[in-house]
């Protein structure tokens, strides 16, 4: 069973760092905690995303679409693909590879807040990619 702690990698640590009394989002290349010990594992799918991170899933065809609509279910999620095409069609909530049910869809970009864009510049601040 998974837990919302984490031990650092520091061997003469015997408890916990300050951030593991904390639950927070843990994404590869995290910011060290207020220790200033790197955590030793992810927490993924165990807390929604609240620290400001943003994941961008880049390439919106079979695979990429249903990843990032999934993500975006516990995390900022922003989808890119470079087709403006495909984006517009997403955005109004279609898929024409039909991997994704359109209820689906609608619900992730309404309740969820995803959104797909074609401009590189949306997606700089993102602190996670997926490919």
């Amino acid at each position: 069973m998974k837990t919302n702690t984490h031990s650092c990698h520091q061997p003469s640590q015997s408890q916990p760092c300050a951030s593991a009394q904390q639950p927070s989002c843990s994404h590869p290349g995290q910011q060290p905690c207020a220790s200033g010990h790197k955590p030793s594992q992810s927490h993924l799918g165990q807390q929604p995303c609240t620290s400001g991170h943003q994941l961008c899933v880049i390439g919106l065809g079979y695979v990429g679409l249903p990843l990032a609509r999934l993500f975006s279910t516990k995390y900022k999620t922003i989808g890119f693909d470079r087709n403006h095409n495909r984006v517009a069609e997403i955005m109004s909530g279609h898929d024409s590879t039909m991997e994704l049910d359109e209820r689906l869809l609608k619900e992730a970009i309404e309740k969820n807040g995803f959104f797909c864009t074609s401009e590189l510049e949306k997606i700089k601040e993102c602190s996670n990619y997926k490919y």
